[in-house]
This record gives C-alpha cells, sequence and structure tokens, in this order.
C-alpha cells in the first residue's frame, strides 16, 4: 500500500527545471533510496514533500490526502469562496482547504513526516536533551500561559517530554550525551542526533538526506544497523544516499533521477545493472 504518492512532480526555479515530472511511490513499511548525481533534483523532491517548497506542476498524496500541489495565486484565491472562509474554525472547512493548498512544513509533521537534512541542523547551543525534546513541540499543549505559572499540568507535561527524549536518546545511543551541547558532540554523534530528534515528532515516514555523510566506516555500518531498527519499529523510510554499499545494503526499492527526471526504478539488482543508471550515474566500476 503506498504511504505516500508523487504525480507528475515538478519544480522550476525561473527557467531552470530541477524536478521534472517525476512520479513514484513509497510503499507503507519499506526503505527506499533516492539516488542520483549531485544536482539531479533529490533534495528539491524532498523539499516538496516536507512543505518548504510548492511544485510548480503535479501532486503529492500522504496516506491518500493531498499535501502538496501548485500555489494557487491570488487572483484565484480571491476567486475561491472557500478562501474566504478558511480561517473560520470549522474541521470541515480546514479540512476542504487544506485539500487546495500546499500545507506548511509544522502542518506536514503533525499529519506523520519527519527529515533530516543534507547539512545537520542542530541547535548548537542547546543540550542533547533540549535538542530532542523541540522534535516533541507539536505534541505538546501548553501554551505562554501555563509556561509561565507552571500549573500541575504543565509540570506534568514536561516530565513527559523528558522522558519522552530520554527514549530516543537511549535508541540512537546518546544517553551518556544528555547534557553536552550539540556543538560539543562528534560529527557522527551529531548526525544520529539529528534522527534522533526527527523520530520524536513520531513520523510514519522518515525522510533522511544523505545520513551517512561525513562518517567513517564503523558508524556508516551502525547507521545501516539502526535504519533497519527504524523500520521494524514500523516507520517507513525515504533515504537520499551517495554511499552505494549503504543504498545497496539496506533498501528494498531505488529510484533514480538523472537531470531532474526518473531513469529508473526497481530493486538494488535491477537498478545496479540498468545500462541508464550505470551511463548516468554508478559507471562501470559500481557494477
Amino acid at each position: 500500500m503506498a504511504l505516500l504518492e508523487l504525480r507528475g512532480l515538478t519544480k522550476q526555479f525561473g527557467g531552470l527545471v530541477a524536478v521534472d515530472h517525476v512520479d513514484f511511490d513509497v510503499n507503507e513499511g519499506e526503505i527506499l533510496g533516492l539516488i542520483g548525481p549531485n544536482g539531479a533534483g533529490k533534495t528539491t523532491i524532498f523539499n516538496m514533500i516536507t512543505g518548504i517548497y510548492p511544485p510548480t506542476e503535479g501532486e503529492i498524496f500522504f496516506r491518500g490526502e493531498r499535501i502538496a500541489h501548485p500555489s494557487l495565486t491570488w487572483k484565484e484565491r480571491l476567486a475561491t469562496p472557500l478562501w474566504w472562509v478558511s480561517w473560520l474554525p470549522v474541521s470541515a472547512i480546514k479540512k476542504r482547504w487544506d485539500g487546495m493548498r500546499t500545507l506548511r512544513p509544522h502542518e506536514i509533521t503533525e499529519r506523520g513526516i519527519a527529515r533530516t537534512f543534507q547539512t545537520i541542523r542542530l541547535f548548537k547551543n542547546l543540550t542533547v536533551l533540549e535538542n530532542v525534546m523541540a522534535g516533541l513541540h507539536h505534541r505538546t499543549r501548553a501554551g505562554v500561559w501555563g509556561a509561565i505559572a507552571r500549573p500541575p499540568s504543565q509540570q506534568q507535561e514536561e516530565a513527559y517530554i523528558v522522558a519522552e527524549a530520554e527514549k530516543y536518546l537511549a535508541f540512537m545511543g546518546l544517553s551518556d550525551y544528555r547534557d553536552e551541547l550539540a556543538k560539543n558532540l562528534p560529527y557522527g554523534h551529531q548526525r544520529r542526533l539529528e534522527i534522533a530528534r526527527a523520530l520524536a515528532a513520531e513520523p510514519s515516514l522518515l525522510i533522511l538526506d544523505e545520513p551517512a555523510a561525513g562518517l567513517n566506516e564503523q558508524e556508516t555500518l551502525e547507521l545501516m544497523d539502526t535504519i533497519r531498527q527504524i523500520r521494524d519499529s514500523g516507520i517507513t523510510i525515504l533515504l537520499i544516499e551517495h554511499d552505494m554499499k549503504v543504498v545497496m545494503g539496506i533498501c528494498e526499492r531505488i529510484v533514480v533521477l538523472d537531470y531532474g527526471k526518473k531513469i529508473a526504478e526497481g530493486t538494488p539488482e535491477e537498478v545496479q545493472n540498468n545500462p541508464r543508471v550505470i551511463e548516468a550515474y554508478l559507471g562501470e566500476e559500481e557494477v
């Protein structure tokens, strides 16, 4: 069953077509790899899935609901009766309006998609524990006044968030570093911390952008085992990775991009032996 569906996905930046009518599905419970040369459009696709960019053309569906499509112009909004009442706190109106726009990144997180980034993005002056607690933000209810007055309900919620954060630190092997500043962690541990923070959002789909970048061989093997454990816990994984040992070692299916177009899709063996993929990306030495 498809958890995520991309249909005719296209993104243009001026005259540059970064992603060109790409279609693929991510099935529930699988690890899918998205590979291709630098500039092939991989991270741009991630950015459209997570609401950072709206598509120029095409649609994205998550659990059967549309979460992204081309943005409405102001003229189109003004001509849409639903837009005029979209601010009303009525769930039926909100649901219909959500289906007519690209959701914002925090709304997509709330629906069950979390991600890491190619370049590590941590709160470097917060502790390791606090970074993971930040990933739990959308699961909290307390507002400004609750944080100031600190009623019993706020204290209970805070204790719950700390306990949950510690659970994810333990899973990623970072419990001993809980009180360290994130900026003081070794590079490989920072990578693991970013994954822990993404897991704290309790996603159904985890998107990993080059998680093995900069890791040594032992750290890479440990990461591969961790990704399998995450999948075995019931979380679907979509990843970009340039290390072919990682891709071929953990992915059940692979989608290959070149110059923004999908050129291949299949099992690791099928992709590895595809002439177009060999020519565009893998090269003879990888086969």
